[in-house]
């Protein structure tokens, strides 16, 4: 195949793209945007994306309500509710917050960071409890001559003991996060 080809097909795919991205500017909710960047901890430099998008296409972008909704979206991001919210999915506040701010969210974001450890662990535990579990459906219970397989009993206590391990570590979070 030329070389040429897959830059020949976006060319002449190019033109039928500009409906639908001056359908998404004329559409778009400028101060939505801006909130929902800013509450996922994005800068203000992602409307920068948005603006040249739209003005591939002649369209102005709503640069002050996209900024009046960031700075409204950052307010309700650097809060110490969500900051607990953060670490439990395992991310880190985002500098949009100020110093003070993260100051103010560590110990929130801490405890979701736990949290996010504690169900990441459990996550893991359990995965290798089906991994051993689909072992066991596949290994023999006991041998020719009628004995118990080892290898059977093995998979058993080693699922036995990956129950307790997972029981204890959600009796643990529960403990200490509750």
């Amino acid at each position: 195949m030329p070389r040429y080809l897959p830059t020949l097909a976006v060319l002449l795919l190019l033109p039928s793209c500009g409906p639908l991205i001056e359908n998404y500017c004329n559409s778009k909710d400028w101060h939505q945007s801006g909130y929902d960047s800013g509450f996922s901890g994005a800068s203000s430099t992602a409307f920068e994306s948005d603006r040249s998008t739209c003005a591939s296409v002649g369209i102005t972008a709503d640069r002050e309500g996209w900024m009046r909704g960031h700075r409204r979206g950052v307010q309700e991001y650097c809060t110490i509710d969500n900051a607990y919210e953060i670490g439990k999915r395992g991310d880190r506040i985002s500098t949009v917050c100020t110093p003070d701010q993260r100051n103010r969210m560590s110990a929130a974001h801490r405890d979701g960071l736990k949290h996010y450890e504690f169900t990441k662990r459990i996550r893991d535990l359990q995965s290798q409890r089906r991994d051993e579990e689909r072992r066991l459906a596949a290994t023999p219970k006991t041998n020719e001559d009628g004995s118990v397989n080892p290898e059977y009993r093995r998979l058993q206590r080693r699922i036995d003991d990956l129950r307790d391990r997972i029981a204890d570590l959600r009796d643990l979070q529960l403990l200490l996060l509750d």
